[in-house]
């Protein structure tokens, strides 16, 4: 080996030593002094595209929304006490949804899934369960797919939906899980990835949940540049019309409804409006598209359902979140309970 590529080789191996050097301090740096905002601990499913991390615990902060809470999730990846074989006199009911069900914005004890299940154990006895299964973004068509995968494990006796007007609908767009095919059916896409797609896609999402500086990198770029790094699961369907979007909506429910019957379970849905939903109808509006949409598709197919904003007020949510308040919760619980006793005469 001559003395240039000698040279050479000695000026990349100061290159790669720098890097690595700049990038060690910096992850320290970050975890010593830097509040991780927004970050939740998830990690990687092939069938459902993420859930939290099983048995993984963390805080969950957003400053300017005056959010820090604790939160751990349990052997399914979902924020609840862990799950196991049901008992024979056990009567389990089940909350299926999205970051509504998680609540993250919220401590474990003050979140409606909490209150709740100290409700029914105070008016119905010890041997009802609330579960919950859900995870912060998901879509119908996930959480659908959420019920398939634990049905066996949580084995409801009611299974109530939680749907969100505000972002449910986008989401359903996603490409990964769901689409309306040639003929107008719904179609559930399989995840055809490879072992060492799979493999990558674990290894990324590992990456981005434990750096700090990979972390911190992806907000700025987003901050700076406007630029969404959405995972590959966030894919939406593009250059569609609304009615496709409604349409696809329509059908996942409907399908989850089927599921669940088929699975001998009752079925419900809790219908979250949005602030602006709710401030509009208390101005005596009439242009609320989205909700009137769920209200009418679950009035036309007799599904039974709770409407929240006949009974939740702008102060119900967080100030600089679209998720609910302590008082929020609250009502939340109370009247999920009073809906569960209607329910069990179905």
């Amino acid at each position: 080996m001559n003395k240039s590529m000698k040279k050479y080789i000695l000026y990349l191996l100061l290159i790669f030593c720098s890097i690595f050097v700049s990038v060690f301090l910096g992850e320290l740096y970050l975890r010593l002094f830097h509040v991780q905002e927004g970050k939740r601990l998830a990690s990687y499913d092939k069938d459902l595209g993420w859930r939290g991390k099983p048995n993984g615990k963390g805080a969950f902060v957003v400053k300017k929304a005056h959010i820090n809470a604790k939160f751990k999730y349990n052997n399914l990846g979902f924020r609840d006490e862990n799950v196991y074989e049901k008992k024979k006199d056990s009567f389990r009911i089940v909350l299926l949804g999205d970051s509504f069900v998680e609540s993250l914005e919220t401590e474990y004890e003050k979140t409606f899934h909490k209150i709740l299940e100290k409700i029914v154990v105070d008016s119905l006895g010890g041997n009802y369960e609330i579960v919950i299964v859900g995870s912060h973004g998901y879509s119908t068509a996930q959480e659908l797919s959420a019920f398939k995968k634990f049905k066996e494990i949580i084995k409801p006796d009611i299974v109530l939906l939680l749907f969100f007007t505000g972002n449910d609908f986008k989401d359903n767009m996603r490409v990964q899980f769901s689409c309306i095919d040639n003929d107008g059916k719904l179609k559930f896409n399989q995840n055809t990835n490879s072992f060492l797609k799979i493999q990558y896609l674990s290894f990324k999402r590992w990456l981005y949940e434990n750096s700090y500086i990979t972390y911190f990198l992806k907000r700025i770029i987003v901050a700076k540049t406007g630029v969404t790094i959405a995972d590959n699961a966030k894919k939406k369907i593009g250059n569609v019309s609304d009615e496709y979007c409604y349409n696809i909506t329509k059908l996942l429910i409907l399908e989850t409804r089927n599921e669940i019957i088929r699975n001998n379970s009752i079925f419900g849905v809790v219908v979250i409006p949005t602030k602006e939903e709710i401030e509009n109808k208390n101005i005596g509006g009439n242009n609320n598209v989205n909700l009137d949409f769920i209200v009418n598709l679950l009035n036309d197919n007799k599904i039974k359902f709770l409407d929240l904003s006949q009974v939740l007020q702008k102060k119900d949510y967080l100030a600089l979140d679209l998720h609910f308040s302590d008082s929020g919760h609250k009502i939340v619980a109370e009247e999920i309970y009073k809906f569960i006793l209607n329910t069990r005469q179905m």
